[in-house]
């Protein structure tokens, strides 16, 4: 079993090209990993049920600091983890 624990710092999940560079990124991690840990994903709640769905062959979970329905988000979404496993 190979696990990786890599410091994402910003786990994009969008279509723009600062978004697909990162994405990139990840997916050539996951070719030689069965389990990858992230660190610093900074998302928020809302977008955690889409790191199950981040790529094909791998589940995935995570836990955010941000709540985005609070309404009192400032800068950049602190923190957060994600584990991705097949």
């Amino acid at each position: 079993m190979r696990i990786l624990s890599y410091n994402s710092r910003g786990l994009r999940l969008g279509n723009g090209a600062g978004d697909r560079a990162r994405r990139i990124v990840v997916d050539k991690l996951l070719e030689d990993v069965d389990i990858l840990c992230l660190q610093e994903t900074m998302l928020p709640k809302q977008n955690l049920d889409r790191l199950n769905s981040f790529h094909c062959n791998f589940f995935g979970a995570g836990e955010s600091t941000t709540d985005l329905s609070s309404g009192i988000i400032q800068g950049r979404i602190p923190g957060g983890v994600a584990i991705l496993w097949h």
